[in-house]
């Protein structure tokens, strides 16, 4: 069959065949390479497959088992006779028994994914390319991503000139033609200055920084406090584990002048969340570590969090100036007339015999009170003397209440604040999302708007032709809801966009509260599915009232929450919908 080939793409981006009947798995894996660099296409049979892979080159030719026409084996075996050792092929299927029964298989495909296939497996069987005659580009990367195969990680020691010859032999000194050291090493405190000399301000963010000083605290990754040949030594093997996570992630999508990007390898390098800490010095009253050397990072860290890369944890609320937007704030009791700090909190006592209410001890005589309406001496507590509570008294206006406000002196701008008009933030401790962790991983870095939406798809379709795959197997028995805000158009009309909002924010928090941890749950627009496994259809029923009471019962305003029960019947339609995104 002649065939005019196209020359093999360069390593990254994959021409990748399916040859799948299944609608619902062909849309699956179409979702799951949407936002990636690989081409692919799609074909419903066996000789489909022949034909297409004889008219243009594809890496990677994914083969399922079972075909109209003909087994996936048959075809691959057609393929690999054409294309001999030049595509690797995938077989994908359910039935591994009927693959194993088939001794010819491991000589016609290269790997076996078997369904219901997951993101993670499927970006490593369509990646994991052999190098091919002639593709040097391949083999440059390879041996650029692995730092010590061939390469010596680039060590700088600042200030320069001293310890060179405490470096270890299996790393050398940056010289003055590096683009940017690997590591970076500061053997005196005000080194930390010259770090902009040689670093941009993204590659701070990741570059591994040793401290010699033990001065620079959490803007460092390690802190030995010492200067010696061993210590040296120690730490440089530290940093190296972190260089190795961040050489070997930066790949795919990564762009090197998006501090978004460089948080996303510098957590997955150090394992480790972001979290603030307080410095006095700091406007903010609050700073992140490296927030000196590459700005501040809390907006980027929000970024991620609102993509789904990152995870937050609440770690302080923090009250800003509303005039300078410090953080240095003094807050004190005020006076609610004057707004005088000067208060003294005073108890007030009660004379029976000539019904008059006092202060104790504005009269006192000794160990008694004396009553300065009739100069008679009373016990402080007794049958003529009760005590009734406390008051605030001001010495710069001599007012008296029973309370007192909350007022705040701005230490930057000296304006005074009234509680009311005081703003806070919330300060957050981020850590790795299971997408940011795939992201890094698979080397797509995107904060693109609808990305997060198609994770979330894949991961609730999986999740779903997993449970299938158990029903049909006899394990378990699974139900998904169809829960509707049918309410929210009126809602937003009636109340407004905040009040709209936030009642949807308190619906699916409860709902998320309600539900157990092993129950997945996929939003689109104002529709929720969620995915229960292990139940069967009566018992969700029996159990709908107790659901529909904690997710709308607290609710100020109706959403209009309709609810429908999906059996496993309903399982073709259902994936049909949530795959449309």
């Amino acid at each position: 069959m002649a065939a005019t080939m196209e020359a093999p793409r360069p390593q990254g981006r994959r021409q990748v065949l399916l040859a799948e009947d299944n609608e619902m798995t062909a849309q699956l894996v179409e979702l799951m390479l949407r936002n990636s660099d690989h081409q692919l296409d799609v074909v419903l049979s066996g000789s489909d497959a022949i034909a297409a892979a004889s008219e243009k080159h594809y890496d990677v030719v994914l083969m399922d088992y079972h075909l109209p026409d003909q087994t996936g084996l048959a075809a691959a075996r057609e393929i690999r006779r054409q294309l001999r050792e030049q595509t690797r092929i995938v077989a994908i299927t359910s039935d591994l028994n009927s693959l194993a029964h088939d001794d010819t298989w491991d000589s016609v495909v290269d790997a076996v994914l078997p369904k219901p296939i997951g993101r993670p497996d499927l970006m490593a069987a369509i990646e994991q390319i052999r190098p091919l005659a002639g593709q040097l580009h391949d083999a440059h990367a390879r041996a650029d991503s692995n730092l010590e195969a061939d390469l010596r990680p680039s060590v700088l020691l600042l200030p320069e000139g001293g310890y060179g010859d405490w470096l270890p032999r299996d790393v050398r000194a940056a010289g003055p033609n590096d683009e940017a050291p690997d590591i970076v090493v500061l053997t005196q405190t005000a080194a930390i200055r010259d770090l902009g000399d040689y670093l941009d301000p993204v590659r701070r963010l990741y570059t591994p920084v040793i401290d010699m000083t033990g001065m620079h605290g959490d803007m460092a990754d390690i802190s030995v406090g010492m200067v010696s040949a061993d210590a040296l030594c120690d730490a440089i093997a530290g940093a190296r584990k972190i260089l190795k996570s961040v050489t070997a992630t930066r790949t795919g999508k990564f762009d090197p002048t998006r501090l978004e990007d460089a948080l996303l390898l510098s957590l997955f390098a150090r394992d480790r969340p972001l979290t603030p800490a307080f410095d006095a010095d700091c406007p903010d009253a609050l700073r992140f570590p490296r927030d000196a050397l590459t700005g501040p990072l809390r907006p980027v860290a929000e970024r991620l969090a609102d993509a789904g890369l990152v995870e937050r944890t609440f770690f302080d609320r923090i009250h800003t100036c509303p005039n300078c937007h410090s953080s240095r704030l003094n807050v004190r009791e005020e006076c609610l007339r004057c707004r005088s700090p000067h208060l003294d909190k005073m108890t007030v006592g009660h004379h029976f015999s000539c019904s008059h209410h006092m202060f104790e001890g504005v009269s006192a005589l000794g160990a008694e009170v004396v009553c300065l309406k009739c100069s008679q001496a009373t016990g402080r507590a007794n049958d003529e003397n009760d005590t009734l509570g406390t008051i605030i008294h001001c010495h710069s206006c001599s007012h008296e209440a029973g309370s007192s406000a909350v007022g705040y002196r701005c230490l930057d701008c000296a304006v005074h604040h009234d509680s009311e008009e005081v703003s806070f933030r919330d300060w957050h401790s981020y850590r790795l999302s299971a997408r940011g962790h795939s992201a890094v991983t698979s080397g797509t870095f995107s904060l693109a708007s609808g990305a997060e939406l198609e994770d979330d798809v894949v991961g609730f379709v999986h999740a779903l032709l997993t449970e299938h795959c158990r029903m049909n197997a006899g394990l378990a028995p699974f139900t998904v809801l169809r829960l509707t805000l049918e309410g929210v158009e009126v809602l937003q009309r009636d109340h407004g966009l905040r009040a709209c909002r936030q009642t949807v924010t308190l619906f699916e928090r409860a709902l998320r509260e309600t539900l157990r941890p092993d129950h997945q749950t996929l939003r689109k627009g104002d529709c929720y599915y969620v995915l229960l496994a292990n139940s069967t259809v009566a018992e969700v029923e029996a159990g709908l009232p107790y659901l529909m009471q904690r997710t709308t019962g607290h609710l100020q305003l109706d959403p209009g929450a309709r609810v429908e029960i999906c059996s496993p019947g309903d399982f073709a339609a259902l994936s049909a919908e949530v795959l449309t995104v």
